[in-house]
């Protein structure tokens, strides 16, 4: 059995799927190029390729979600003491002109806008 140069890539990827399968004997067929007798590549191989991959994209995954914890915690306690900072370095007449809820309501409506 000789696949010839014009072939299709089905054909191709058939006759690799048989000669894996152990369907086809390489040894057999004397015009066939050694290349499609051989495995492309070792199981073990293939193993810690996809074990790597999957390690990887865990890696990142975790990383990108303590990255978005840890900067959306630091970006709120930076928030937070901006705010109080403000509050305790304004003058007594701020206190005694603007109501509480009113500046209780302006810190939450600033809190929610990020």
């Amino acid at each position: 059995m000789h696949i010839p140069a014009n072939c299709q890539v089905a054909d191709v990827i058939t006759f690799r799927t048989n000669v894996e399968s152990g369907v086809v004997n390489c040894t057999q067929m004397t015009p066939t190029p050694a290349w499609y007798c051989r495995p492309l590549c070792s199981l073990t191989l293939t193993l810690a390729v996809y074990g790597g991959l999957l390690a990887l994209c865990l890696l990142a995954g975790l990383s990108r979600t303590w990255a978005f914890y840890w900067l959306g915690t630091r970006a709120s306690v930076r928030l937070h003491d901006e705010m109080y900072h403000s509050v305790t370095r304004a003058p007594a007449r701020f206190f005694d002109v603007n109501p509480k809820g009113q500046l209780v309501c302006h810190q939450v409506r600033s809190h929610f806008c990020f």
